[in-house]
C-alpha cells in the first residue's frame, strides 16, 4: 500500500525493522509552526521556564501516543469514527503552516515576494512525491530533518563566534507558568489523536516498534527541533543581525512547515477535494506576508497567529477529551451539546488569558473542559458496555 494513503491496519506481526525511519517521519511532521515559534514568544513573555511548561508536556504527549493506541486497528476505528474531525484538523493545520511562513517572511523582511510562492512549490512537490512513492515521506523527512540540524549547527556556530550570550534562565510568576503548563498540558497530552500522520505511521507499525518510534521520533528528532528554537528565540528580534543568519532560520522554518502541510495532506480524507486547501493555503501564505497592521498588544501576524492556537489549545483538545478518548464510535447528538457549551464558556478565559496577557485567567477555562466529561458520563459507560 503507498505511504501516501491513511489506511488499512497493518499485521501486529509485520516487519519493524524501518521504525527508525518512521521516527523521523514523526518528528518532522510534528515540528510545525508552533514549535518553531511559539517558545519564541513564551520566553519573551514569560521567560526561559516557559519553555519547559511548554516542551514538557509536547514531548511525552505526542510520544505516549505509542503506547496509549495499542493496535494498527485501534488507530483505524479512531480513524474512522472520527474522520471528519481529524481531517478538520489537518487542515487547520495546513492553513496554520501557511499563514506563518508568510507571516515570518515579513516579520523577518525576507523575501516576503518570493517566500509564499517557494512554501507552495514545496509542498505541491513534496505531496506528489509522497501520493505517488511508497517510501517517499520517510524519505523527505530523513533529508528535511538533515537540512534542520545542518542549519542548527551552523547558527550554534554564529552564536559562539559572534559572542552572542546564551538566553538567561528567567522566570515569570509561577501562577502565570503553572497556568501556561495546564493548558499545555490539555493541548499536547490530547491534540495528537486528531493527528493523521500519527494514526498512520502507528497504521504501518507493529506495537513494539512503534513504541520505539514514537519514543525516538518526539524525544530526540522532535525535541532536538524545539530546542534548536531556543538557539534563536533571542537573535529574531536583533537589529543588525547578519543576512545569511536570519536566511537560515527562514529557510528550516519553510522547509519543514511545507513537509509538514504536505504530510498532513498525503492523508486527509476526501483526498478528491485536495486541490482547494492547496489553494487557500497559498492565499494565507501571501496574507501572512502582508499582515502590516495592529491588534490590542500584537501586531496583526501575531493575532492571528494566536488566534490559530486557540484551535490546539481549546477546540482540538475539549473535541477529543469529550468525544475521543474513551470511545471509538461516533459521536452523539449529547456530546455535540456539551462540547458546544464548553467551547463557548470557556471561550472567553482564553481570551483574556491569551490576548489581554492574563494568564491565570485560562485556569478556568481548562478546568471547564475538564469537568465536561461529569455531563456525558452517563452515555459514556453505556457506550463502554455495549
Amino acid at each position: 500500500m503507498s505511504e501516501s494513503t491513511p489506511a488499512a491496519a497493518t499485521d501486529p506481526d509485520a516487519p519493524s525493522s524501518d521504525w527508525p525511519s518512521w521516527a523521523i517521519y514523526l518528528g518532522c511532521s510534528w515540528t510545525w509552526c508552533i514549535g518553531m515559534f511559539l517558545p519564541v514568544l513564551l520566553v519573551r513573555d514569560y521567560g526561559f521556564w516557559s519553555f519547559i511548561a511548554f516542551a514538557v508536556p509536547n514531548v511525552a504527549g505526542a510520544a505516549a501516543m505509542g503506547w496509549m493506541v495499542r493496535s494498527p486497528a485501534q488507530s483505524a476505528r479512531f480513524c474512522e469514527a472520527h474522520r471528519r474531525a481529524c481531517g478538520v484538523f489537518s487542515i487547520v493545520t495546513v492553513l496554520f503552516q501557511a499563514y506563518f511562513v508568510g507571516w515570518m517572511s515579513q516579520r523577518l523582511d525576507i523575501g516576503a515576494a518570493v517566500q509564499a510562492p517557494l512554501f507552495l512549490t514545496l509542498l505541491v512537490v513534496m505531496l506528489l512525491l509522497m501520493r505517488s512513492l511508497a517510501r517517499a515521506g520517510r524519505v523527505l523527512a530523513i533529508v528535511v530533518a538533515a537540512g534542520s540540524w545542518f542549519i542548527f549547527a551552523a547558527i550554534a556556530s554564529y552564536r559562539h563566534q559572534a559572542g552572542v550570550p546564551g538566553l538567561a534562565l528567567t522566570s515569570g510568576p509561577p501562577g502565570d507558568l503553572a497556568a501556561l503548563a495546564g493548558v499545555c498540558a490539555l493541548g499536547f497530552l490530547l491534540c495528537p489523536y486528531l493527528d493523521l500522520t500519527f494514526h498512520h505511521a502507528r497504521q504501518q507499525l507493529a506495537p513494539s516498534a512503534a513504541k520505539k518510534a514514537f519514543a525516538v521520533g518526539f524525544g530526540v528528532v522532535f525535541a532536538s527541533m524545539i530546542l534548536f528554537t531556543l538557539l534563536y528565540a533571542d537573535l529574531i528580534s536583533m537589529r543588525h543581525l547578519r543576512e545569511i543568519v536570519l536566511v537560515g532560520i527562514l529557510l528550516h522554518m519553510t522547509v519543514q512547515c511545507a513537509f509538514t502541510a504536505a504530510a498532513h495532506l498525503s492523508v486527509v480524507p476526501a483526498s478528491r477535494w485536495i486541490v482547494l486547501p492547496i489553494a487557500l493555503a497559498g492565499l494565507l501564505a501571501l496574507a501572512g506576508a502582508w499582515t502590516r497592521f495592529d491588534v490590542l498588544h500584537f501586531s496583526g501576524g501575531e493575532f492571528v497567529y494566536r488566534l490559530f492556537m486557540a484551535f490546539y489549545g481549546l477546540v482540538a483538545p475539549a473535541y477529543v477529551w469529550i468525544v475521543g478518548i474513551s470511545s471509538s464510535q461516533r459521536a452523539t447528538r449529547r456530546q455535540w451539546i456539551v462540547l458546544a457549551i464548553v467551547l463557548l464558556l470557556a471561550t472567553p478565559f482564553y481570551w483574556v488569558a491569551f490576548i489581554e496577557k492574563q494568564m491565570l485567567w485560562v485556569l478556568p477555562g481548562v478546568a471547564m473542559v475538564l469537568i465536561s466529561r461529569l455531563f456525558d458520563a452517563g452515555s459514556i459507560r453505556h457506550r463502554s458496555t455495549a
